[in-house]
């Protein structure tokens, strides 16, 4: 959730093994920490689900999809991850994700805690929105988090399941996620200068 890749703008050079970020976004991400240093907060640069808003795919998500047996869920327009019942993964065009960034997931704790903040503003959202904009907000990152999050919630234990987000306009692509990730969160400081 840390920005989209896009050909129209640089990615972050320099930074073997770090994910994709537009360069705009990393110089956001570092003012956010310099302003809650300067006023005390502790603050943390974490990318969560990296991938979800279409601008790459995890390492694993080929290896896993050819393993098959797994089930889909494609989100509707209405923001709600439906069953595809027949329907395979689908390869997937995106970039790949570094597999270094997947070595620094933070402890469940604390994605427990992300999901359960980024739920409540979801919800809050989504009850504020009206109806008309619900859909364009269904298509918002955050909501893809809490969709597969509460699939995830729901589904039997060790059942896994891939998740397909609406396309999304600005970068041509849709989010592919597997469940054994989808919802993790990764401490970027190993990339801060």
């Amino acid at each position: 959730m840390y920005g989209p890749c896009s050909s129209r703008r640089r990615l972050v050079p320099g930074r073997p093994g770090g994910p994709h970020i537009k360069q705009r976004d990393w110089l956001n991400l570092q003012a956010a920490l310099a302003t809650a240093a300067q006023h005390g907060v502790e603050a943390h640069l974490v990318a969560a689900s990296p991938g979800i808003d279409g601008a790459g795919v995890a390492p694993e998500y080929e290896q896993l999809r050819q393993q098959g047996a797994a089930r889909v869920l494609e989100m509707d327009g209405e923001g709600r991850l439906c069953q595809r019942p027949g329907t395979a993964p689908p390869e997937c065009g995106l970039p790949v994700l570094p597999p270094a960034l997947f070595r620094h997931r933070v402890a469940s704790a604390l994605e427990m805690r992300f999901c359960s903040e980024l739920r409540a503003l979801d919800q809050r959202i989504m009850a504020e929105v009206p109806p008309p904009k619900r859909g364009e907000h269904a298509s918002k990152t955050y909501h893809m988090f809490v969709a597969t999050a509460d699939a995830l919630r729901d589904a039997p234990a060790g059942e896994s399941f891939f998740a397909l987000g609406q396309m999304r306009k600005a970068e041509g692509a849709r989010a592919h996620l597997h469940s054994s990730y989808a919802t993790g969160v990764y401490d970027l400081g190993h990339l801060r200068q």
